[in-house]
């Protein structure tokens, strides 16, 4: 798990039926790790699940998306997942490079970094 360390982080939870279905977080200054430069990162996005295809996913970005917007940021930053990286696409990303990302244990996981910006 990620820690949300930053104290300019907006954190958004979703329970069902006293269940976490989906959780995200966002900040408005993009941290150094992103490639290209952006202003502002979505940091973490996961549905549970048994909630995928129910539209719970597209209303959390949604809603992170609207957060930054109100931030004035022009661009947004951040890596997928690559079963994720459809959902980004529809979301109006554009792919900028494959990256591995490397967890305390040592496990490698490929993410693809990708940005969006705002019009």
């Amino acid at each position: 798990m990620y820690p949300v360390e930053s104290t300019d982080a907006y954190f958004l939870l979703a329970e069902r039926a006293g269940d976490i279905v989906r959780f995200g977080w966002t900040k408005p200054a993009a941290d150094d790790y992103l490639d290209v430069s952006v202003d502002s990162e979505i940091t973490g996005m996961y549905v549970h699940p048994s909630a995928a295809d129910s539209g719970v996913g597209s209303r959390l970005y949604d809603r992170l998306e609207r957060l930054v917007r109100e931030q004035d940021s022009s661009s947004i930053g951040l890596w997928s997942s690559l079963n994720a990286v459809s959902f980004y696409e529809r979301q109006g990303y554009a792919r900028v490079t494959q990256q591995a990302l490397e967890y305390p244990n040592g496990i490698e996981v490929a993410v693809v970094e990708m940005q969006k910006r705002f019009d």
